[in-house]
């Protein structure tokens, strides 16, 4: 890796994505995030002028959230990208910051991790939680509790995917019949002689 005394945050993000093969904002964002948490070293090459730090948190999420049409809808030569040309970041500060990141750095890097936004489900998830609906509607007899439950469709769709609390206490609400989902104590059953 060939290194110059210094190159904008924009420059270093290029080069190291196309080295390991990762999408150049992910790999902006995750700079900036080190710069912003003082991890790495940055200056503006124009001044000391501190005002940009408080833009480093903007910019990262913003390549975050539209990294799949940065190029098209997010010019890097208007707002805050015009910054990431400005931020210079030193080539000894760079390969002393990659050679430190830990194991946890890594396993969170963007080529690492998996690129679902919060609140979407995954193909896997939502089959489990098809499958636990199955299972709740061929119960015959109530659980003796939903923690109970909730264990045994754990184990009953595992196979599947997944199944979290709240993806059981949907198929619960959608599948479950409806004196099972009346709240407070069961009601006793009397017997008839």
């Amino acid at each position: 890796m060939s290194f110059l005394a210094e190159r904008s945050v924009w420059d270093w993000a290029e080069q190291i994505a196309a080295q390991h093969n990762e999408p150049s904002p992910l790999v902006l964002a995750e700079i900036v995030t080190a710069i912003d948490r003082g991890k790495l070293s940055a200056s503006v090459a124009a001044g000391p002028n501190e005002d940009w730090r408080q833009l480093l948190a903007h910019i990262a999420v913003a390549a975050r959230t539209h990294w799949a049409a940065f190029r098209v809808v997010l010019p890097h030569d208007e707002g805050i990208w015009l910054l990431t040309h400005r931020i210079v970041i030193g080539a000894g500060d760079m390969q002393d910051w990659l050679g430190s990141r830990s194991p946890m750095d890594l396993q969170s890097s963007p080529k690492r991790r998996e690129q679902i936004p919060s609140g979407i489900r995954t193909n896997k998830a939502r089959s489990a939680e098809d499958k636990c609906r199955e299972w709740i509607g061929a119960l015959k007899a109530r659980p003796l509790n939903k923690e109970e439950a909730f264990a045994e469709a754990k184990v009953a769709v595992q196979n599947i995917g997944p199944l979290s609390r709240k993806a059981f206490e949907r198929a619960w609400a959608a599948t479950a019949p409806l004196e099972w989902l009346e709240p407070g104590r069961r009601k006793r059953r009397l017997l008839e002689n």
